[in-house]
């Protein structure tokens, strides 16, 4: 079975990681499991955390960066 995540972010560079980490142990031996990061524009380093999971978990986690700030519905949506 699997489970598709999709998360908007947006200058979350303290939070993401832990996220996807806790998603992944969670739902990861009993899904086959794809988390989808929006970034919505960050100010901060949220694209390089962004870039660094997607590399590290190229199978699981597929990132997008989005050119200007869209809001969180067409982030998702954009996922």
């Amino acid at each position: 079975m699997r489970l598709s995540i999709v998360i908007p972010v947006y200058n979350a560079e303290r939070t993401i990681e832990s996220l996807c980490k806790t998603l992944m142990d969670l739902y990861g031996s009993a899904f086959s499991l794809e988390i989808v990061l929006v970034n919505d524009n960050s100010h901060d380093s949220t694209h390089l955390i962004c870039c660094r999971l997607n590399e590290s978990y190229p199978s699981i986690v597929t990132y997008v960066r989005l050119s200007r700030n869209f809001g969180e519905h067409c982030a998702v949506m954009a996922g």
